[in-house]
């Protein structure tokens, strides 16, 4: 069930079902409580310190942003190991 999505532009047209709570605010997604989070920017930042959040929580996150796993991808994965 997705419970939350972190989103660029909430007005944008979707081709999928909208959570029940949608949010361009890090923060705000932040405050969530969450067993696991995708991410799918294809950006690093602010995709690593948002995951470098999470991780740091206990949050299991799953990626396929290269970009990330290139560049922070040993950092992320001594972060991900502490879980």
């Amino acid at each position: 069930q997705v419970e939350q999505a972190l989103v660029r532009e909430i007005d944008k047209p979707r081709n999928c079902p909208k959570p029940v709570r949608l949010t361009n605010n890090p923060a705000a997604f932040l405050r969530g409580n969450y067993d696991v989070v995708i991410e799918a920017m294809d950006t690093v930042e602010p995709a690593r310190t948002l995951v470098t959040q999470l991780l740091g929580r206990g949050t299991s996150v799953v990626t396929a942003n290269k970009a990330l796993v290139a560049a922070h991808g040993a950092d992320l994965g001594g972060a991900a190991a502490k879980l």
